[in-house]
């Protein structure tokens, strides 16, 4: 018999999301990942404040795509400008799940920048 390995859809985002802050701990220098851990830990908030399209905007103007690039790969989407065009043109519907599901996907990116990633105010690595 062959045994089907059944995952939640938070355990696929924790996987994700711990492989896409892994590569930038290990690709970027300590400036990037520290603006980068500084977004990370605020995208949640972002979203659930403003809005997903709005939080994506935020991140693609502010030079930040690779933050949403990292939360599109969590949900299983293309890119973030891929992401960000398709919450922008999503019916209601679609657009709250859409939603439900970036702060999933930020939430475990906000907890792997916070745990692998350098701390901005000069901290210690873990």
């Amino acid at each position: 018999m062959t045994e089907t390995t059944i995952q939640t859809r938070e355990q696929r985002f924790a996987q994700r999301a711990f492989a896409a802050v892994k590569k930038r701990k290990e690709t970027e220098n300590a400036k990037d990942q520290e603006k980068y851990h500084s977004l990370a830990l605020s995208f949640p908030a972002l979203i659930h404040g403003c809005g997903l399209a709005q939080a994506l905007s935020f991140a693609i103007a502010k030079k930040r795509g690779d933050l949403a690039d990292d939360l599109a790969a969590t949900l299983g989407k293309p890119s973030g400008e891929a992401l960000a065009q398709e919450s922008r043109k999503a019916p209601l519907k679609d657009y709250l799940l859409l939603s439900r599901e970036a702060l999933e996907g930020a939430g475990w990116i906000k907890r792997y920048a916070a745990t692998l990633l350098k701390d901005p105010e000069g901290g210690d690595e873990p």
